[in-house]
């Protein structure tokens, strides 16, 4: 009675202030009595309550990040509205909660890229966790897609995609694929996108790494020729016909080798050089393979270089002893850390502008 309570009173302020417009819910419908995953895009905080409003009729359960059931109150809330904790990776409570959704034909509404994606021009990539659960209980997908971020007062549009049989895929990993064919498909012409400011549209001269692994950050040491030691993230110049985050991708593996996958630009600022003046993104990037070292990369090769710049070497650092050390920009890393202490190694945040800096605190020549 008091979850139920606790809907109605959600759902008369949510409207008035985040309202949506639905698109082809009978699809929805044709699952009434029946379980069914809802698949959904991640745009910001709001989508849970939006979801959980439009199918206000429906027994509805999410997925939700272990981390916010740490403190009591929010635990308590999260259960009475259907929350399911999910940890890092596969987990037997997991399953065993998210069938006994099934088994009441519930809604199981899931976020599958992992990570929110903010503007049209961000690809959505999924992660085999949705896939896995459709396969293992044999319950259909129903890709669901909001055409841009909730924002106050301003509509937002959510369209119920046509459903995906399990049945019809022999693998995880095909079944993973049409989800996110589907999905990508379907915010053709969909999506609206943002309107930009100027600062965010023009094009990055430099872009640079943030990549974090348990703890840690990919840094590149620097002791230039006058002695000076400080730290800088790993980058340098997008080459001519290279997108940004390609660029970052390329520049990261040449300096460090290590392989990353940039999936978010999370930082901007604008620097000035003797090579010319520009803005440089700094991209929040998921570590796939290898270790920090020294590559073939002239840096490291070339003893001109080496005596106009000084020695670079890559190597990992824990994120809490930035603080302790010189880094470059400092104005960067004072705001990494606060949004690190926040929200942890996700960092799924909206595009940030920082103040510039002088290129010889912010830009390492490459």
């Amino acid at each position: 009675m008091f979850a139920f309570l606790l809907k109605v009173m959600f759902l008369i302020w949510f409207r008035l202030i985040f309202p949506t417009k639905t698109l082809n819910k009978k699809v929805l419908k044709r699952f009434k009595g029946k379980p069914v995953i809802l698949a959904m895009n991640h745009r910001n905080g709001i989508d849970g309550p939006n979801i959980f409003m439009v199918v206000f009729e429906r027994k509805l359960s999410f997925w939700v990040k272990e981390e916010f059931f740490k403190k009591r109150f929010w635990r308590i809330i999260w259960r009475l509205l259907g929350g399911i904790p999910v940890k890092q990776g596969a987990s037997l409570s997991l399953f065993k909660n998210t069938k006994s959704v099934f088994d009441k034909n519930g809604v199981l509404a899931i976020w599958p890229t992992g990570h929110r994606n903010f503007g049209a021009k961000e690809e959505i990539s999924i992660r085999g966790g949705s896939a896995a659960v459709a396969k293992k209980y044999n319950v259909p997908i129903i890709p669901v897609l909001t055409d841009r971020q909730n924002k106050l007062f301003r509509l937002t549009k959510m369209k119920f995609c046509e459903p995906i049989f399990p049945e019809n895929f022999e693998t995880v990993d095909a079944l993973s694929q049409e989800l996110q064919d589907k999905m990508r498909g379907g915010l053709c012409g969909f999506e609206k996108a943002e309107r930009l400011k100027k600062w965010e549209i023009e094009n990055a001269n430099v872009v640079r790494g943030i990549v974090l692994r348990d703890g840690k950050i990919l840094m590149l040491k620097r002791v230039n020729r006058m002695g000076k030691t400080y730290y800088v993230y790993p980058g340098g110049h997008v080459e001519d016909g290279e997108d940004a985050m390609s660029g970052a991708e390329r520049e990261i593996l040449e300096e460090t080798g290590v392989v990353v996958n940039a999936f978010r630009k999370l930082y901007r600022t604008y620097f000035c050089s003797p090579r010319g003046d520009g803005w440089q993104d700094f991209f929040v990037c998921q570590y796939q393979c290898g270790e920090p070292h020294k590559t073939d990369a002239e840096e490291y090769t070339n003893p001109e270089i080496e005596k106009a710049n000084g020695t670079y070497e890559p190597m990992w650092i824990d994120i809490k002893d930035l603080k302790k050390i010189d880094t470059r920009p400092a104005n960067l890393t004072r705001r990494l850390l606060k949004n690190y202490k926040k929200k942890g190694e996700r960092l799924s945040f909206p595009l940030q502008k920082l103040r510039g800096s002088k290129a010889d605190t912010a830009h390492k020549k490459s």
